[in-house]
């Protein structure tokens, strides 16, 4: 899954960058957009990951139906729980490690995935400080996916980083 995530682009250039990531994406991969319905509808992407300041859930379903993938960021079991019976398709739980995104947020830990396991039955994808050293860490203690910025951004070769986390995965 790939996610557009850029609250500094205008509307216009944030769904050129749609449009040129879903020409990308498609039949590849699943194209997500954050925050923004109305881009994720006009450049056919496959979903919208909502954040918890966001619309709601059921809201967002009102404005795309079922045409979107809904998924929902959250920090928290009840707010887990509350996506789920709201009807999101997937969380984005964190931050599960330190993170440079989020520094002035402090860690889940990988007990937080564990213990949404147990009461959650949607897909869930840890985000926040992921590396190649914790990632198969996440996936046991509940995780079915983890989502990276830095792993990428930082990197000078993001494919050969791509390729090695999915041979991590696939292991």
């Amino acid at each position: 899954m790939v996610q557009l995530r850029n609250a500094k682009k205008s509307p216009g250039e944030l769904y050129s960058l749609a449009l040129e990531i879903r020409s990308i994406t498609v039949e590849k991969a699943l194209f997500v957009v954050n925050d923004r319905i109305d881009v994720a509808i006009a450049s056919g992407a496959d979903g919208v990951q909502l954040k918890e300041s966001s619309l709601s859930v059921q809201d967002t379903r009102k404005i795309c139906g079922n045409s979107l993938l809904i998924g929902r960021s959250i920090h928290s079991i009840e707010g887990a729980i509350e996506a789920q019976n709201d009807g999101a398709d997937f969380l984005l739980c964190g931050t599960v490690f330190k993170s440079e995104t989020h520094e002035d947020i402090e860690p889940n830990g990988l007990g937080f995935l564990a213990s949404l396991r147990g009461e959650i039955d949607i897909p869930i994808i840890a985000v926040g400080g992921i590396t190649q050293s914790n990632v198969l860490d996440c996936i046991q203690s509940g995780a079915q996916g983890v989502a990276m910025i830095r792993a990428f951004s930082k990197s000078h070769d993001p494919e050969k980083v791509a390729r090695s986390f999915y041979e991590l995965l696939n292991k």
